[in-house]
């Protein structure tokens, strides 16, 4: 099997195959794949027509198959012959729950999940119309946003990127330069300097004129969009409610869903994605081969 170091050329055939795969899993999008890829040292190939990452580390030969569902055991096979080669153990993540059932009861195998890395994803119409009991805090929220404030919604193009930048340099120097913020900062500014290259959408609020909040996401299959970022300056009551609510209105009335990514085991950001009730927790598998056959 071979496997090409990624670069920008790549970007439009990981695109193709990425949507050909149809995966709610946000690890596959552009933006993901791309943008934290900064030791250069993950790799892509194809094996019976479906787009594989492979990241080679001291221990194991660590694959991720970009699918939902495929012939496991075929896939198994090529992947086991590839990291042979290289001297190294099996391991595939992200793999979906369907595949991973299949080898639950397989000793042979290790299978496991981390649930920080859970994908939260909610029914687009629920997260636009709010309605319900559950959500009204969240709709309550909102109407006092608008209500409160003199405010605007635009997309994010060209003549306002800038100015989406200056708003997030406010939003971390708020937070006193936490320096774990400084890659999630490097990060926004990655995505809103390319946004034509990964077909990145992305909207904003400005409130008496003045950006407050900014969001920004892709495509990641016909019927799923996947939130990258979304950041609002502190002393506008509901900014997060009314961005998220403004935009999936303006934006996203074509997807059934809304992948708002994982949590990343922070206790706030869980508390904070659980409240909106997902309507799918997305896990994602590991499964180690305990040894080569």
């Amino acid at each position: 099997m071979v496997f090409n170091r990624i670069t920008e050329s790549d970007t439009d055939i990981i695109k193709k195959y990425t949507l050909l795969a149809n995966t709610r899993n946000c690890e596959f999008a552009l933006v993901n794949v791309f943008g934290w890829n900064d030791t250069d040292e993950l790799m892509y190939g194809f094996a019976e027509g479906l787009l594989v990452y492979r990241l080679i580390n001291s221990d194991y030969a660590i694959y991720s198959v970009v699918s939902e569902d495929f012939d496991s055991d075929r896939i198994f096979e090529i992947l086991e012959e590839d990291a042979r080669e290289n001297g190294k153990q099996l391991m595939i993540t992200n793999v979906s729950e369907t595949v991973a059932k299949r080898y639950m009861e397989d000793s042979q195998y290790s299978v496991t999940f981390e649930r920080e890395w859970s994908d939260y994803i909610y029914r687009v119409d629920r997260m636009i119309s709010l309605s319900g009991s559950k959500l009204h805090s969240k709709k309550n929220m909102l109407n006092r946003f608008i209500k409160s404030y003199n405010y605007e919604y635009e997309k994010i193009t060209n003549s306002n990127i800038e100015e989406c930048k200056a708003m997030k340099n406010e939003w971390m120097a708020s937070r006193k330069c936490d320096e774990s913020l400084n890659e999630e900062s490097e990060i926004i500014d990655y995505i809103l300097d390319n946004m034509e290259r990964f077909d990145i959408t992305g909207g904003l609020l400005r409130v008496d004129g003045k950006v407050a909040a900014i969001t920004l996401g892709e495509k990641m299959s016909e019927d799923t969009f996947v939130t990258h970022v979304e950041k609002g300056l502190d002393g506008y009551c509901g900014i997060y409610q009314a961005i998220n609510q403004i935009f999936t209105t303006n934006e996203l009335g074509k997807y059934t869903y809304v992948n708002r990514e994982d949590d990343m085991g922070n206790e706030g950001i869980r508390k904070a994605k659980l409240s909106y009730r997902p309507d799918i927790m997305y896990h994602k598998y590991c499964i180690e081969k305990k040894q080569f056959l």
